[in-house]
């Protein structure tokens, strides 16, 4: 399991706001969202640098996804679809910016469908990628669905 390791070895160097606990659990600090890691599930684990030079690893994991582990985020890449423009959603998202769409639609004080519809989009987008890469996202699903009756009866 030589792309564990380098995982560990990452973790432990970084003073990051991911950890590990047992030997598949890479907690993430920032919102407290866990992410199961099987180490035989891992294809490859590449070491890379920002365009500002901090190191983060690729992982690859079989079955074609991956994820990227920074000091203090995992990202992932959003799900493809809802008719969204892809050439504007990011390439790399993480979960507490399902929280920062949630944030948006709270504080707006005019609501337009159109925008809403269009946050809707980007957040199932995310939401997806997350599940995809195997986060337990359940709790910000039902955020989604308490919205729409909101905005429903706004």
């Amino acid at each position: 399991m030589p792309g564990f390791e380098e995982i560990k070895k990452f973790l432990e160097a970084a003073d990051s706001g991911l950890r590990l606990i047992g030997d598949e659990h890479l907690v993430q600090t920032a919102d407290g969202k866990t992410l199961k890691i099987i180490p035989q599930s891992i294809e490859a684990v590449l070491k890379r640098d920002d365009s500002d030079g901090n190191p983060f690893l690729q992982v690859n994991f079989v079955g074609g996804y991956k994820v990227l582990l920074t000091k203090h985020l995992i990202g992932f890449k959003p799900s493809e679809g809802y008719g969204l423009d892809e050439t504007r959603l990011p390439k790399v998202v993480t979960t507490p910016d399902l929280l920062s769409i949630i944030d948006v639609i709270a504080d707006a004080e005019d609501f337009d469908q159109t925008e809403f519809d269009i946050l809707r989009k980007v957040y199932l987008s995310i939401l997806d990628g997350g599940e995809a890469v195997g986060f337990d996202l359940s709790r910000e699903r039902k955020w989604l669905s308490q919205l729409n009756i909101f905005i429903a009866t706004a």
